[in-house]
């Protein structure tokens, strides 16, 4: 038997993994927002739109594709400028998401934990892998620590709404119904329609 491995801070390593676990389900809250936009914007059934979407790997490809039917789809210039802000503020956050997908932990001792900036109470980071030339140096590494992981994981909470508010405000119900799009799918999609919407979601 090896023995059993010794992990610094363990402690941390495991709130790292909260904070990544998080930020990657609030992630795909946005994504589903994206696929209802590509949707309603094209017009066919479930299977062939999801077959479109899907073959697009990654975060950026995906928003491309959702943006491309979008704008195709919206040839009022007002619901165009709509879009817009929430395409720029989804690229925002595609490079946080892929590096949820693409990372190794850092291990820091308290010295490289002193000189963090922005400054981390946590002795562990997620960063582009140490491999990925393109990413690392010798000197100073690309890197997220867990506050900033729960910070953006909450700004994507807030995007995927959203998200959600120009699909229901822009595409119609008919849109959605009797296309073979999963019933909970339609169901969520109208109880945001339904319901109040938050005060601070009043301007989407």
């Amino acid at each position: 038997m090896l023995p059993r491995p010794v992990v610094p801070h363990q402690d941390h390593v495991n709130e790292l993994y909260r904070a990544v676990s998080k930020g990657k389900a609030c992630w795909q809250y946005v994504e589903t927002g994206l696929y209802l936009s590509a949707f309603g914007a094209m017009g066919m059934n479930h299977a062939r739109c999801s077959a479109s979407f899907f073959k697009n790997s990654g975060a950026g490809s995906r928003l491309a594709f959702t943006d491309r039917h979008v704008r195709a789809a919206l040839t009022n210039p007002i619901s165009d400028r709509d879009w817009e802000p929430v395409r720029k503020s989804v690229w925002d956050f595609v490079q946080f998401r892929n590096m949820l997908a693409h990372f190794e932990v850092f291990h820091l001792t308290d010295v490289d934990r002193a000189q963090a900036n922005p400054p981390t109470v946590y002795n562990v980071i997620l960063s582009s892998n140490h491999m990925y030339a393109a990413e690392r140096d010798h000197e100073r590494i690309t890197a997220l620590s867990i506050e900033a992981i729960d910070a953006n994981s909450e700004r994507l909470r807030e995007l995927a709404y959203e998200v959600f508010y120009f699909v229901i405000d822009h595409f119609p119900a008919q849109a959605f119904i009797g296309k073979g799009l999963p019933p909970f799918a339609v169901r969520h999609l109208e109880l945001f329609r339904v319901s109040p919407r938050p005060s601070e979601f009043l301007g989407f």
